[in-house]
């Protein structure tokens, strides 16, 4: 081969990686808005939070293993939407799939409109909390919130 033919190669493969690079760089600085979001307010709220993710560039969770707490974040616009849930306080935790049935001809299938992490406490009467891990009305596809959701509730039900 002769040095042409490479320049030309090199030439034609940087004009098809390109485009994927550059679609990829929007994502990356929504998911680095979240992460750094998510940092401040746990800076503020002085916690030091162990494991952390991150999904959709709108969704944060987290646990400080030292207090037992738990942030989570969820980005609507410009506001963002924190809450934290003292673990100690906490009875168990689940997962609640909110899904509905649909026939289109002859198959049927399961459309998910919401996952959410639910909390119960142990104070008597005291209400549930549930966390909003994905919503049809936030976004059209579900990715990988499912087993995320499932990976969260075994960690905090394990503490």
């Amino acid at each position: 081969m002769d040095a042409s033919t490479a320049i030309i190669a090199l030439v034609f493969i940087a004009f098809i990686t390109i485009p994927f690079v550059l679609m990829g760089s929007p994502q990356r600085n929504k998911d680095k808005k979240i992460s750094v979001a998510f940092d401040r307010v746990a800076q503020q709220q002085q916690l030091s939070i162990g494991q952390k993710e991150f999904w959709d560039s709108k969704y944060g969770i987290g646990i400080d293993p030292n207090t037992r707490k738990l942030l989570y974040l969820k980005k609507k616009g410009e506001e963002v939407q924190e809450t934290m849930i003292d673990l100690s306080e906490v009875e168990k935790c689940r997962v609640d799939n909110h899904s509905r049935g649909v026939r289109t001809h002859n198959t049927a299938s399961k459309v998910i409109d919401r996952i959410d992490l639910v909390f119960t406490f142990r104070t008597p009467g005291a209400l549930e909390k549930a966390l909003e891990f994905y919503s049809v009305d936030e976004s059209l596809t579900l990715n990988k919130e499912v087993l995320l959701a499932e990976k969260w509730v075994k960690l905090i039900n394990t503490k």
